[in-house]
């Protein structure tokens, strides 16, 4: 993967829409968000600790969005849409 000055820093450009993307779906389908930003700091945290070699002391944001992102999939509710269809026709 492309990710130097050189190249414009391609893949941190590309990760950071990805992450963009799971907080906005945070607003639209929350479960769906929760579930892509769960994904991308388990990655993150990965990242950190295996090849970076930092410290768990150090990621102490990291593991408070991993653990934020994983409460909204869990608490969402799964169906939103079936609710309200279900209210305009009864």
């Amino acid at each position: 993967m492309r990710c130097s000055k050189k190249n414009n820093y391609e893949l941190a450009k590309i990760l950071g829409l990805i992450e963009v993307i799971g907080y906005v779906l945070l607003w639209k389908a929350p479960q769906l968000g929760g579930f892509i930003l769960t994904i991308f700091m388990a990655g993150a945290i990965h990242f950190h600790l295996a090849f970076l070699k930092d410290k768990p002391e150090a990621l102490v944001l990291q593991f408070a969005l991993l653990a934020a992102s994983i409460a909204v999939m869990m608490l969402s509710p799964k169906n939103v849409a079936r609710k309200k269809k279900r209210r305009k026709t009864a």
